[in-house]
């Protein structure tokens, strides 16, 4: 049997995951979300900002840095992990905003539910690399170290 007419209303962008050009599938908005924020986090993020404060010179943080490679690192202490286990966890499809993808160190949208926190973000362009990314409300990563 065939088809008499065919109307596609589809739009698909030339160089462009189609799954992106529809807004469908898992990696729609360019990040997913491993891992929700814990409950104390999430009450507070409905108020307004809920930020870790990271006291000391033991968190090597670099400010507004967008090349992964001149980010600085920092390496996790036991004290360290009890911070970091309560942080949402998201990971990127790429660093910067590629291919209609949302980068890790692109700007993000309005949207972005991780804005008014902080977060520990891993990147599959280059597998192995976890990052904790600080925005202070702003809509990119303003402070980020790479966690070793």
């Amino acid at each position: 049997m065939r088809a008499k007419t065919v109307n596609e209303s589809n739009s698909f962008i030339k160089s462009q995951d189609p799954k992106v050009s529809l807004g469908i599938g898992a990696w729609k908005k360019g990040y997913i979300i491993d891992k929700e924020p814990a409950d104390i986090i999430k009450n507070r993020i409905e108020f307004g900002y809920y930020r870790v404060y990271f006291q000391g010179d033991e968190w090597n943080f670099s400010k507004g840095e967008s090349d992964p490679d001149e980010v600085s690192q920092t390496e996790v202490s036991p004290e360290m992990e009890l911070v970091l286990d309560v942080l949402p966890v998201v990971t990127f499809k790429y660093y910067d905003n590629t291919e209609g993808f949302l980068g890790l160190f692109g700007d993000w949208p309005e949207d972005f539910p991780f804005i008014k926190t902080s977060f520990i973000a891993n990147c599959l362009e280059e597998e192995d690399r976890t990052f904790l990314i600080e925005p202070e409300g702003f809509n990119y990563a303003r402070y980020s170290t790479e966690l070793i």
